[in-house]
């Protein structure tokens, strides 16, 4: 699940094709699915993209078609969103993301069943900057998870990033923020 409904909640194609290399290498036989809403903005991009061998993208258009399509997986991987909460009261096995929204507030502590990855050098902030159209925060947390280089990016994000005052070496450290 690559795209939310803020444009700093989404995965680019290159940070989803990080995250599809490692799950790949990861889980070398398992089938991937990439679900996309064609409604939602970004999505163009995504679709257009190239999937490796053993993905596929999946659309949908509404609640009823994005269930039916849960009730096969055997686990859930993207960011912050809505559709991860309904993996979660599914019952389904996620991995959540987080780039500027504070993982302690979304997560419930009785979800036992998530893994929730967040920048350590955030902390437990909250990034107010509503203008970022490329998270740094949640794509440099993606390439740490995935063993994949990072570039800085900070040029790209607003001046009012939080991460552009941090080192560098801020970029390259993930902390697992899974409830205890």
């Amino acid at each position: 699940m690559p795209i939310a409904d803020e444009a700093r909640r989404n995965l680019d194609p290159p940070t989803l094709l990080q995250l599809i290399t490692e799950l790949r290498r990861q889980h070398a036989n398992a089938p991937i699915r990439v679900f996309v809403n064609p409604g939602n903005a970004g999505s163009d991009a995504l679709i257009a993209m190239p999937l490796p061998a053993g993905c596929e993208l999946r659309t949908f258009r509404d609640l009823g078609a994005l269930v039916s399509e849960y009730m096969h997986l055997a686990a859930w991987i993207g960011t912050d969103t809505g559709l991860y909460h309904l993996a979660a009261a599914i019952g389904i096995r996620a991995t959540v993301f987080f780039g500027p929204t504070q993982p302690h507030k979304i997560v419930m502590p009785a979800q036992k069943n998530v893994q929730v990855f967040r920048l350590a050098a955030l902390g437990d902030t909250h990034c107010e900057e509503k203008a970022c159209t490329r998270p740094l925060c949640l794509h440099a947390g993606v390439a740490v998870w995935s063993h994949a280089l990072t570039a800085t990016g900070l040029e790209e994000t607003p001046q009012a990033c939080p991460l552009r005052a941090l080192p560098a070496a801020a970029l390259q450290e993930l902390r697992d923020c899974s409830p205890a």
